[in-house]
């Protein structure tokens, strides 16, 4: 081999490694450069899929903030599952979807699909979107039914169903802590891919996993908007609105070979595709269900890249001025070495020719240069660059991000420069910044959060990756910044929202006191921390009395107003380390921690009993309510959460047994008594149902003609076991269970058809007194009630007179005047019993149609030895006949009490002195008698 062939063979070796050796670096760089746009496309991607969510979230949330304040709306769903088995639901239904109509338009706009309320068996109360389609099973359906309507908490995310797909907020709604059921509100596919294109400013999709559809009714129904295009076993691929210059069934033949694999192990990928002269980025990012398990879905999305076509240009040119260079060199070399001896003559030629190759490049390389520069400046994120501890260069989405008017306001400054003096954290910016960059330094690569100031002041979010290269000769600080404010904001709104239904979760939304939820957490805790420490606690059961008379003459939203003032009052008394909860209605409790001796627990509740029992001023209205308290001790009574709170209850009825306004601590005797007024609760109701009640007639006399004029009707209670039972044992029982009711009418209709055939017989019984109750006289239908009774029973209206007494009246004396007017009418008389033991206002009285006064047996018992009650009663009868009205005095027992009545000028008695109150057949043979 001579000296030229070697050469040869030498240069040709040289030129191909050179060759490979710059194609490989090249290439390498390429493929780090698209990698990292195919990271952040995916993450962008996955970064605003989650705003996307959020910000429906956020919409939901103000939904469902404005049902769950709104009582109307919380009434009709109360009574929805109340009348759910009846055909009162109907109209509720109607009522409901007036209701939330307009808050379903407002949604739809927003690209709601369905607000849809459901019982807790799963069963639709109404679709509002559909409001002709409701009472079906939806747990068959959609899962996420099944686990709302059974841990009652908010869930939220994707979902399949038979025949669609969707984002479901899902919400428990409670009314005092009693579940009524729950709120779907849900967004389509099609809203979220629009919300994304305003996000990502990229076409995007979803693909659907077809083994929740039926394929066939589904490809059938939609099939403008699904087809099956893809040949994978497991999916539909959506197909959207897509750019004309392209097909997407050129894609598909890739998708096997590339995707399936990535797909089939549910795991987010992306990747690039070469396309009718694209580059294509595609990014898969996996959605799961509702309960972050099986994947049902996939978001897919398209990006035609022009900067990785461009940079991939720029490749390929750098490599054929390589590879011309490189044979260039060869040739010369070649050349030279060739014609050695004939060198001199063409040097001066190929050196011209070499300068002018020369002045070529280095055209190339400053339009290379340049195109470097252009992508640098025009890149999306912002770019920095720092030498030291300072900024020497940036790209104009650094200079935009901070809203500066050049990049000469930001170059040569420390990082801290532009920022606060103080980060999130504390630590001080200046001190911080330069820990990140040794961090960076260090590691190779730091992403992390950081505040920065904009030209105006204004602070905002911005993630910062720091990246250590060498470039120009030097060891720099290569900066990656993207703004995350609106990120932050989100996540804060979010996390505020979580606090707000925390808060609402353990807090009584009248009051803004604990719950029986957070109360009961707090007492086993206590329980569990004094039993540790040997300490000793109280449990106070409050019950505020004549509060429901209040709620039911003046309303609930008197009712609310008095318990916030209430609340306002026990919340002053306590102290910082003891808990005052509302359990409900007008029940609270309180926790009071630390008891040295019982006595500070009932000087607590003596300052409670004071403080409730003062005025309450509401609406020009000066009200009364007191409060009834009962004592439980830890560890004495009891050291469980249930049973100390059963015992304070059962002290608290204690202190109502006796006379109420007043607090007892638990001894044992009070669950047996506790336990007999629920037992005798349970048989007045049977009792009521078999008609097991008897009506007693005390005759009413005048005195001067020893005439019977009337008789006053009274119930017994004719118990199978233990015989006759009085009123004073099951009335308070009956008023409070609101079974009072049913029994005034029981009595009323009885007592009318006996006195009717008296007189049938001509034995003259006189007037038929009947007690009427508060609860009876507030029934809307009452006189219609009293009307058919007496049609029913060809009863006069003359021989009727209605009892109510003094207190009951003036609960609400504008309502009393309404319905007594009414009565009236009917020309049945009124007389108002126990007169003068109530607060009555005469202004009020002369307004009552009523016609005659009952002079109360308190009053009476006294007389002749108590002056006091001798007065009282002579200016009852002054007063009756001032006002033109009868009189009859009740409880009277002695000649001397009947002398008194008769001197003073009132002449009908009631009482033992004439007879006690009579069975059937005694009063038939009195009446016998006296006729």
């Amino acid at each position: 081999m001579d000296s030229l062939t070697k050469v040869k063979l030498i240069i040709s070796t040289i030129a191909i490694i050179l060759y490979i050796a710059v194609y490989s670096i090249t290439t390498n760089d390429l493929a780090k450069r698209t990698q990292n746009i195919l990271d952040q496309q995916v993450e962008n991607l996955n970064n605003n899929y989650t705003i996307a969510q959020d910000q429906f979230r956020i919409v939901s949330n103000g939904v469902y903030d404005t049902i769950i304040n709104e009582k109307e709306i919380l009434g009709l769903l109360r009574q929805a599952k109340e009348f759910k088995e009846s055909s009162k639901l109907g109209e509720i239904r109607e009522k409901l979807q007036v209701k939330l109509r307009p808050h379903y338009d407002n949604l739809k706009k927003l690209g709601v699909i369905t607000l849809m309320f459901t019982f807790e068996d799963n069963s639709v109360l109404l679709r509002v979107h559909k409001p002709d389609k409701y009472g079906d099973d939806l747990s068959n359906v959609r899962y996420s039914f099944s686990i709302i309507n059974r841990d009652k908490v908010f869930i939220s995310g994707f979902e399949n169903g038979k025949s669609s797909h969707a984002f479901r907020n899902m919400y428990p709604i409670f009314y005092n802590d009693e579940y009524l059921g729950s709120v779907d509100i849900s967004f389509s596919s099609d809203t979220i891919e629009k919300n994304m294109l305003k996000l990502h400013k990229e076409e995007t999709h979803f693909i659907v996993h077809k083994s929740v559809f039926d394929s066939k009714v589904w490809i059938s129904d939609h099939k403008t908007k699904y087809v099956k295009s893809v040949e994978h076993d497991d999916f539909l691929f959506s197909k959207g609105d897509y750019r004309k210059d392209y097909t997407f069934d050129d894609v598909e033949l890739n998708f096997n070979k590339k995707f399936k694999k990535d797909i089939d192990s549910n795991i987010q990928t992306n990747k690039l595709f070469s396309l009718n002269d694209m580059d294509l980025i595609v990014s898969f990012l996996p959605i799961r269900n509702i309960q972050d398990k099986k994947v049902l879905a996939y978001l897919v999305s398209y990006k035609d890249s022009k900067y990785l076509r461009n940079t991939l240009r720029e490749y390929k040119l750098v490599n054929v001025i390589a590879f011309i260079i490189i044979i260039l060199i060869g040739v010369i070399v070649y050349i030279n070495v060739k014609q050695r001896l004939f060198l001199q003559k063409e040097v001066n030629k190929k050196t011209e020719d070499l300068k002018y190759l020369n002045e070529n490049l280095e055209l190339e390389v400053k339009k290379h240069g340049e195109v470097f520069k252009t992508l640098f400046d025009k890149a999306s994120h912002g770019i920095s660059i720092i030498d030291g501890d300072e900024f020497v260069e940036c790209n104009e989405a650094v200079i935009n991000m901070l809203g500066y008017d050049s990049k000469d306001a930001l170059l040569h400054k420390h990082p801290s420069d532009l920022s606060p003096e103080y980060q999130d954290d504390g630590r001080r910016s200046f001190e911080k910044a330069n820990e990140m960059i040794y961090i960076a330094v260090e590691n190779g690569v730091h992403t992390f959060e950081w505040i920065h100031l904009r030209a105006s002041g204004e602070e905002f979010w911005a993630e910062i990756t720091l990246t250590p290269i060498y470039l120009l000769d030097k060891d720099v600080i290569y900066v990656v910044w993207r703004d995350i404010s609106k990120h932050k904001k989100a996540q804060s709104e979010i996390q505020e929202q979580k606090k707000i239904l925390q808060y609402r979760a353990n807090h009584d939304s009248l009051t803004g006191l604990p719950n029986r939820t957070l109360f009961n957490d707090r007492l086993t805790q206590s329980i569990k921390s004094s039993a540790r420490h040997s300490k000793k606690f109280a449990v106070m059961f409050i019950d505020l009395d004549r509060f429901k008379q209040i709620n039911d003459s003046l309303g609930h939203a008197v009712g609310d107003k008095v318990l916030k003032e209430v609340s306002r009052r026990l919340m002053s008394l306590i102290r910082e380390e003891d808990t005052l909860a509302r359990l409900g209605g007008d029940e609270f409790t309180v926790l009071m921690l630390d008891l040295d001796e019982p006595n500070n627990a009932s000087i607590l509740a003596s300052k409670i009993i004071e403080s409730v029992s003062k005025p309450i001023y509401i609406d020009k209205e000066t009200l009364y309510v007191s409060a009834s308290i009962g004592i439980s001790l830890f560890p004495k009574d009891a050291t469980s959460s249930d049973a100390l709170l059963m015992y304070a209850d059962n002290a608290m009825y204690k202190a109502k047994d006796n006379g109420r306004n007043s607090f007892e601590f638990y001894t044992s005797d009070m669950t047996a008594l506790a336990l007999s007024k629920v037992v005798m609760e349970s048989s007045m109701r049977k009792a009521i149902e078999n008609e097991s009640f008897i009506v007693y007639y005390q005759p009413q006399i005048n005195a001067r003609t020893n005439q019977v004029t009337g008789m006053e009707a009274l119930v017994r209670w004719n118990h199978k076991t233990m015989g006759i039972i009085p009123p004073s044992k099951f009335i308070p029982i009956a008023e409070d269970t609101g079974m009072i009711v049913e029994l005034d009418e029981y009595v009323m209709r009885t007592a009318m058809k006996q006195v009717k055939s008296w007189y049938d017989e001509g034995l003259s019984p006189g007037v038929l007194s009947l007690n009427l109750s508060v609860k009876s006289l507030q029934q809307q239908e009452f006189v219609g009630i009293v009307k058919s009774n007496m049609i029913e029973q060809d009863f006069n209206a003359q021989w009727l007179e209605l009892e109510v007494t003094e207190s009951q009246i003036m609960l609400d004396p504008e309502h009393a005047i309404d319905k007594l007017k009414k009565i009236s009418s009917l020309g049945i008389e009124i007389a108002v019993d126990d007169f003068g033991t109530g607060y009555s206002s005469l202004s009020y009285l002369k307004l009552l149609p009523i016609d005659k006064l009952k002079i109360d047996r308190s009053f009476i018992d006294e007389i002749p030895q108590d002056e006091n009650d001798m007065a009282i009663t002579k200016a009852i009868i002054s007063l009756a006949k001032s006002l033109n009205l009868s009189l009859i005095a009740e409880g009277v027992e002695t000649e001397a009490q009947k002398a008194f009545l008769l001197d003073n000028g009132c002449d009908n008695i009631q009482g033992y002195l004439y007879s006690k109150p009579l069975p059937l057949d005694d009063m038939h043979a009195y009446l016998m008698e006296r006729n």
